[in-house]
């Protein structure tokens, strides 16, 4: 494994500093805070991380591969508390698991509008983090 490679799965931790820093945002607060600016400043971030990692590494499908691995990983636990324990977890893993998608959570509910559970808008937001990537991927290819 390359050094390039290492920091591009480590890049993939950033969405837990974003979503924490909403939750923060949200309940400690005054005002109320458009979870939308979120979504839209994550939404770029993860773009921005996919562009400049494509840069390094070369290969689109191998970034998109490396950033979402941790993005995956997530997505099984999550998939396991919500259909397997119908619970989260306590504690900190029960909180990082959430605030992981929570930036993207207000797309991929609204995407998810027919679903009666939470699972498939993480789902959605799987998928809306997988479009930024992508066109961030596609973006740092074609200035390259």
């Amino acid at each position: 494994m390359k050094k390039e490679d290492l920091i591009t799965i480590l890049l993939g931790f950033i969405p837990f500093v974003i979503g924490r820093v909403e939750d923060y945002v949200i309940t400690r607060s005054h005002f109320r805070f458009p979870v939308l600016l979120f979504c839209i400043a994550g939404s770029l971030i993860w773009a921005y991380l996919s562009y400049i990692s494509v840069k390094k590494n070369g290969s689109a499908a191998r970034t998109m591969l490396l950033i979402h691995i941790v993005s995956v990983c997530n997505l099984l636990l999550l998939g396991w508390q919500i259909l397997i324990m119908h619970r989260h977890f306590s504690g900190i893993a029960g909180a990082l698991t959430q605030f992981y998608f929570l930036p993207w959570l207000s797309s991929g509910s609204t995407l998810a509008f027919w679903a009666s559970t939470l699972f498939p808008a993480y789902c959605m937001s799987f998928l809306v983090m997988l479009a930024c990537s992508y066109t961030g991927c596609r973006l740092g290819k074609r200035k390259g």
